[in-house]
């Protein structure tokens, strides 16, 4: 019953990631729900749940939008940084290999958004557009 709900926040993660990129959310969904990869990769040990619930979480805390100017935002960025370290924490004990996957979301999380933007869109079209020609 615990894996179904982490399965479920893996699930919320893409929603939120696809939405916040103005993406079909339906066919985000399905490309997971359908990847080989994702269903070899779950299916093979707890520790590969584990860190993929915590990636997908780590994911959706970077990209949401750092928020605006003032004394509110800069509080709100100190607890999401210290709850991206603890995420990053818990994913080094689960597996070491864990900081390799969650750098690269972490840079862009500290770089400014206007910057990241871009890079990040691009990212995600150049993955769907890959996607659907190997899937034809």
């Amino acid at each position: 019953l615990i894996l179904l709900f982490l399965s479920f926040s893996v699930d919320l993660s893409v929603l939120h990631l696809s939405g916040h990129y103005s993406l079909d959310s339906r066919a985000c969904c399905e490309l997971l729900a359908s990847s080989h990869l994702a269903l070899v990769y779950c299916l093979h040990t707890l520790s590969n749940t584990i860190e993929l619930v915590l990636l997908s979480v780590l994911l959706m805390l970077t990209i949401q939008n750092k928020g605006g100017a003032g004394a509110g935002a800069r509080s709100g960025a100190g607890a999401r940084g210290a709850l991206l370290g603890l995420i990053t924490t818990l994913g080094l004990f689960n597996r070491p290999t864990f900081p390799v996957f969650a750098a690269w979301p972490l840079l862009l999380w500290l770089i400014p958004s206007s910057a990241t933007r871009n890079i990040q869109v691009g990212i995600f079209f150049f993955l769907l557009q890959n996607s659907k020609l190997s899937s034809s």
